[in-house]
């Protein structure tokens, strides 16, 4: 792409980073020791969906309620929280 194009784009970024919100929050974790394969916490879980409701039924967390977003009545999202994306 040229920077004309990325330019010319700009528009319609802006308004849809608007219309998501602000960023939930900070995010701090390290890779250190490298990505983890998901596949291997959901074969000792069952399934990728058994993963992502352990994580968010970590003790001391603030449950679904707090780690998903809320959309409006037409689906979109009204509020972007912690990890919403994942559990969508």
């Amino acid at each position: 792409m040229n920077r004309l194009v990325i330019e010319r784009d700009r528009p319609r970024r802006d308004q849809a980073a608007e219309d998501l919100g602000p960023h939930p929050g900070v995010e701090v974790h390290s890779h250190f020791l490298g990505v983890p394969d998901t596949d291997v916490f959901a074969k000792r879980l069952g399934s990728h969906q058994a993963v992502l409701e352990a994580i968010v039924n970590i003790p001391g967390t603030k449950g679904r309620d707090q780690i998903a977003h809320e959309f409006d009545e037409d689906g979109k999202v009204k509020k972007r929280n912690v990890s919403g994306d994942a559990i969508e």
